[in-house]
């Protein structure tokens, strides 16, 4: 992709719980403490993202609007209260809408990439939180994404959730409706007693590794400070900066988007 385009990231479960809103969150948090224009948008109905954020929208444009071609993109993106280079695309309920226009679109895994096609030079990041189930605005932000990272706890049900979606992009990979990249798993809520990972953590660890590979990202340990950070709409290490180290499985995956989005490539270090 051009240098002045953004890359559209995807964080993707089809199970809920699994952290793929959590993910979208934080990076959007730090990227665009970075000084980078970041636009975020919440693909899922239940609006999670969008209440976290505190972006109030009512009888305003959503996804929704912007999906259905009754609004341009620029008309729904809204400015995060108080967080600089940081902007949304909210949903709601309304959302499962879309299902019904994009079912009978042509192409419907390429409708979400064409209506972002205005504003692809405004930002260095675009990163879509899906939602958790296989479904059509599933697969227009599977369309539309140049990178995918895939959050899974580390317990059975996340690996079973890891295999799901995995399936799911290689299904749209062989329909040519997925032409981006894997770059991570994202292990989340893996216990720790003491200083190590209990034996159902680690033997899901193990098996998430031995399906994907090298993916595997650090894993984002249970811990009730992210709660707390979205809560206030933080990072852990703005809420204490003893808690800094929490946020270093995100700092991993920062470093390996930095490979596709040269803005970020220009400020991170790697970890």
């Amino acid at each position: 992709m051009p240098n002045n385009q953004a890359t559209i990231a995807l964080s993707l479960s089809l199970s809920g719980g699994q952290g793929k809103t959590l993910t979208a969150y934080m990076i959007g948090l730090k990227v665009s403490k970075l000084g980078i224009p970041t636009l975020l948008i919440d693909g899922d109905p239940q609006r999670n993202l969008t209440d976290l954020l505190g972006v109030e929208v009512e009888n305003q444009p959503t996804l929704l609007e912007v999906i259905t071609n009754k609004c341009s993109i620029e008309d729904a993106i809204y400015p995060v209260p108080d967080r600089e280079n940081l902007f949304l695309v909210p949903s709601d309920r309304a959302l499962v809408n879309a299902q019904h226009y994009l079912a009978s679109s042509a192409n419907c895994s390429r409708v979400l990439k064409k209506r972002l096609e205005p504003v692809m030079q405004d930002f260095g990041l675009i990163m879509i939180d899906s939602p958790p189930q296989k479904n059509h605005i599933n697969l227009t932000a599977i369309g539309a994404a140049d990178v995918v990272v895939i959050p899974a706890e580390a317990v059975a049900k996340g690996l079973g959730s890891l295999t799901e979606t995995w399936a799911l992009l290689e299904e749209c990979r062989d329909g040519d409706a997925f032409d981006g990249e894997l770059i991570g798993v994202l292990p989340f809520r893996a216990r720790v007693v003491g200083l190590h990972l209990t034996g159902e953590a680690s033997s899901t660890l193990a098996k998430m590794e031995s399906f994907i590979g090298a993916t595997i990202l650090p894993s984002v340990v249970e811990s009730v400070i992210y709660q707390k950070a979205l809560n206030y709409g933080q990072l852990p290490s703005e809420l204490d900066a003893d808690k800094a180290e929490l946020e270093a499985p995100f700092d991993v995956l920062l470093e390996r988007l930095s490979k596709y989005v040269p803005a970020i490539h220009s400020e991170v270090v790697p970890v």
